[in-house]
């Protein structure tokens, strides 16, 4: 936890153009060149990688269906115990894969609302931000540490009407905490 400090209103630095430049397109000495993309040659060596991880997998099922039928062998209780372990596994690796695609739709969400959001701010279309605002909103409903800020944002919706202002406002009460 960080100790509370005090400062002054002064020191505080706020430029919301240096977030969202203005529509004026940068001179073309500023242009920095972008470079050409270069086709990837790593096609063979993620052949080689999937096949070799597919030839660990059965390998590894085939020692695991070895095993099970030793134990089965020597005592069905041993045999119970381990069919028991593996459908564990099985269930807690199927757990961390659903897990991981989640986590994976919800940042592609992430993704498109932040574009939402840069295209609203750029347009500066009040009534694009307030469809963004919402759907942060809805993001971040069940996080305790963004009441506040949520809070600060539904009294200040009907008051702002720059809409690069509204998401200014989203990033500064919701995001940056």
């Amino acid at each position: 936890m960080r100790r509370p400090t005090a400062f002054t209103l002064d020191e505080v630095r706020y430029e919301p153009e240096e977030l969202y430049p203005a529509d004026d397109p940068p001179p073309a000495a500023a242009a920095v060149p972008v470079p050409a993309l270069r086709r990837r040659r790593g096609h063979w060596l993620g052949l080689l990688l999937a096949a070799l991880g597919g030839l660990a997998s059965l390998a590894l099922g085939l020692a695991i269906d070895r095993l099970v039928r030793d134990l089965f062998a020597r005592n069905d209780a041993l045999g119970w115990l381990a069919v028991a372990l593996v459908a564990l596994a099985g269930l807690a690796l199927l757990v961390l894969a659903a897990r991981e695609i989640a986590a994976l739709l919800r940042l592609r969400r992430i993704n498109a609302i932040h574009a939402r959001a840069v295209a609203a701010a750029a347009a500066d279309d009040r009534e694009a931000a307030l469809s963004v605002l919402d759907e942060i909103e809805h993001l971040y409903h069940r996080r305790p540490e963004t009441a506040r800020g949520r809070a600060v944002l539904d009294g200040h919706r009907r008051e702002i009407i720059d809409g690069r202002d509204l998401i200014a406002l989203a990033e500064n009460e919701l995001l940056l905490p």
